[in-house]
């Protein structure tokens, strides 16, 4: 967790590889093209890392960074929540969504080729 200790709003992540993740964001937001809304808790320059869990598997690590963002509610700079599910559900719903975007779009391409081939 990055915390302002000015605002004491947080941004709370998890990552394999703490140093690097924070010196990215740092690098990210110094650079002024960070995407990342840690952004909001780097600006005043005054902040603290707090490490919340350690030892956790992958999806140990994403529920419980869930879990302390919904805890934080108010004070955390979080846009996102991250998914909590198995890399397995993962790659089936983004099969599925694939497919379902691959067919909307292939039924848009009929349509638009059906009227144009129907236009006097």
């Amino acid at each position: 967790m990055i915390k302002d200790t000015i605002t004491q709003k947080v941004y709370i992540g998890s990552t394999s590889n703490l140093l690097c993740r924070i010196a990215n964001h740092i690098s990210s937001f110094k650079n002024g093209n960070s995407l990342c809304s840690s952004a909001k808790v780097l600006e005043n320059d005054s902040y603290v890392i707090e490490v919340l869990r350690s030892g956790l598997n992958h999806e140990t690590a994403k529920e419980s960074e869930r879990n302390f963002i919904v805890a934080y509610a108010e004070r955390c700079v979080n846009i996102n929540l991250p998914i909590v599910i198995s890399p397995e559900e993962y790659k089936k719903e983004y099969a599925k969504k694939y497919r379902e975007t691959k067919t909307a779009r292939t039924k848009k391409k009929i349509v638009i080729i059906a009227e144009y081939t129907n236009s006097p």
